[in-house]
């Protein structure tokens, strides 16, 4: 079974950028690098490597942290 390649990301000032999981479908009501509560997780968090991800990386919505190969 081969394991999909992931990156760690930590949200930039107030943007909200929706969550989207691995199938690609909204997961509703979460955004990427924050809690619920919406406060920025200092560590990031880990999501998927995506095109998706990678273009609010690119435009600013996001920073990278760190590849993650599996």
């Amino acid at each position: 079974m081969s394991q999909k390649k992931t990156i760690r990301v930590r949200a930039v000032g107030d943007k909200l950028l929706s969550r989207i999981d691995a199938d690609g479908m909204l997961v509703v009501g979460r955004y990427v690098g924050r809690g619920r509560d919406r406060q920025a997780i200092p560590e990031g968090e880990e999501v998927p490597a995506t095109s998706y991800y990678y273009r609010a990386i690119e435009r600013g919505d996001l920073e990278l942290v760190k590849e993650i190969d599996q």
